[in-house]
């Protein structure tokens, strides 16, 4: 049996690696990728200016990248990251941001300032606003209700909590009532496939796994699901946090741990319940196949390859929310901080905002959070159009986005770019002469179809005998310079060196000069 292999091409910027045998490698100047299960294999060559590569996830743990893989990635500003299939995110690489210690140094003290309580209050509000928009969404009658009163009245407690222990119980009790509510959710399998699949895996289950009592060790297909996003998520908040020159790892909510992105799992919060609606939905809208799904020996469930890379491929969407997030946080932690506690009097303006009207879309719809007019404010003056990201002043968009705009434009640039030719063509204008030099051409291309038809005197096109030409004429000019053959007939000197190796033959008309040129003595 032989093997089959695929093309690798990345799919909106991301390219997604799984199986065994991984393979990525720069081999004369392009990066090399593949990978596979078994006889079925991918490769692919991407090169620097065509790839649109933004993101390398590696979905395995069998294989190599080389140190000079990941220079390639560097140079065309794409990010690296391996997940592995039980949603822990294995190691990450982006591109160096904006190095700003003051910045660093403000996030460390930010703990022990109003300014951190401030910020994670913020995150908070908009998380539990995301919550009631996914709990209302479900329309589960009496217990979706409750869960929604008990939430909240955690985003009211919010303004009046003090310090981050507070914050962070609130937002325990509002987890607890909306896993809770999502926890009954059913999932969908084939009905020939239902005696072969676990019980538990026909719902959504609590968030706490049967497996250490945490959310890890995922047991049911739709938190296996979760935490592979959840994954994703984790890696695209760390890319936009070390963009901004901020800490991933110095946190707020989530307290320091040895091999955490603690700073990030503070900052994609409010993204979390998009998650939570991109993997409910599809849960209700798609029926899952058993192949989607392995269970280890101790009853961990994890993502199959093409599961995995389907959810890895959401990553652009959770990419923009973020950055928008990230740059708020930013900008309040660049903000003179404050050192005594305060009750709602001192929430800041989005927040205040925030909690007149839940955030149910936030960020999620794309525009800005909470009041419009506040946020404007707090952003910085030159930031990119597309993401929100800060760019060097008189830039319109990062490097990232502009990648991706001119990747779009290029097929409209391309289509120019040949219709252009074509007209050159056909005016018999050389696609890399200057215009003064291709009208010279085109006169002295149109001088020798005139000398030509005139010396044919009506007869009918024909090409020239080359055997005759060989036998009787060749000999006799392999003596003359190709200066004297140039200024006789007015053909480059290019040509004729071609006729005398034999590889050309001239028109007829040349003969006669030829012979005569021949006959006469030299110096």
């Amino acid at each position: 049996m032989q093997s089959q292999t695929t093309a690798l091409k990345p799919r909106n910027g991301i390219l997604v690696l799984s199986g065994y045998g991984i393979r990525v490698r720069v081999w004369r100047g392009q990066l090399v990728v593949e990978d596979g299960l078994g006889r079925d294999r991918r490769t692919g060559a991407l090169h620097r200016a065509t790839s649109g590569l933004r993101r390398l996830v590696i979905g395995g743990h069998a294989g190599f990248v080389t140190f000079e893989a990941l220079r390639w990635l560097s140079d065309v500003g794409a990010a690296f990251a391996q997940i592995d299939r039980d949603g822990r995110l294995t190691a990450s690489f982006s591109p160096a941001g904006t190095q700003d210690v003051r910045l660093r140094r403000a996030q460390a003290l930010a703990a022990a300032t109003e300014t951190g309580a401030a910020i994670v209050r913020t995150l908070l509000a908009e998380k539990l606003g995301g919550q009631l928009h996914v709990l209302r969404g479900l329309g589960r009658g009496a217990e979706s209700d409750a869960s929604i009163s008990t939430i909240e009245r955690a985003l009211d407690d919010l303004s009046t909590a003090v310090g981050l222990e507070e914050l962070n119980w609130l937002e325990a009790l509002g987890a607890s009532a909306y896993w809770s509510t999502i926890a009954s959710l059913p999932v969908r399998f084939p009905e020939a496939n239902l005696r072969q699949i676990p019980a538990h895996w026909l719902f959504v289950g609590p968030r706490a796994s049967p497996l250490g009592g945490r959310a890890h060790n995922a047991a049911s297909p739709a938190h296996a699901m979760l935490n592979y996003c959840y994954a994703v998520l984790e890696n695209e908040a760390r890319i936009a946090l070390l963009a901004a020159g901020l800490d991933p790892e110095m946190g707020l909510l989530h307290t320091d741990r040895r091999f955490r992105n603690s700073f990030a799992l503070d900052v994609l919060e409010p993204v979390r319940p998009d998650v939570d609606a991109f993997v409910l939905r599809t849960l209700s809208e798609q029926t899952l196949s058993p192949r989607d799904f392995v269970e280890t020996r101790i009853g961990v469930c994890r993502l199959a390859p093409d599961l995995a890379r389907r959810l890895t491929e959401s990553a652009p969407r959770w990419a923009a929310r973020l950055t928008a997030v990230v740059h708020e946080v930013a900008a309040d932690l660049a903000a003179p901080p404050q050192t005594s506690h305060s009750s709602a009097a001192s929430a800041t303006p989005r927040l205040r905002a925030g909690l007149s009207e839940p955030l149910r879309g936030g960020t999620r719809a794309g525009g800005a959070r909470g009041d419009d007019r506040v946020v404007a404010e707090d952003r910085p003056a030159w930031v990119c159009q597309d993401c929100g990201a800060v760019v060097s002043k008189g830039h319109r968009r990062c490097r990232s986005c502009a990648d991706v705009d001119r990747l779009a434009r290029m097929p409209r640039m391309i289509g120019a770019s040949v219709a252009s030719t074509a007209r050159r063509r056909a005016a018999g204008i050389g696609l890399r002469l200057s215009p003064m030099v291709a009208a010279r051409r085109a006169a002295k291309i149109s001088a020798n179809q005139q000398a030509a038809r005139r010396f044919r005197a009506g007869a009918p096109r024909r090409g020239a005998d080359p055997e005759l030409f060989r036998s009787d004429v060749l000999p006799l000019i392999q003596g003359l310079s190709l200066r004297a053959l140039e200024e006789a007939t007015g053909v480059s000197k290019t040509w004729w060196s071609l006729v005398k190796r034999g590889k050309k033959v001239p028109q007829e008309r040349h003969w006669p000069v030829l012979l005569q040129l021949a006959q006469e003595p030299t110096d």
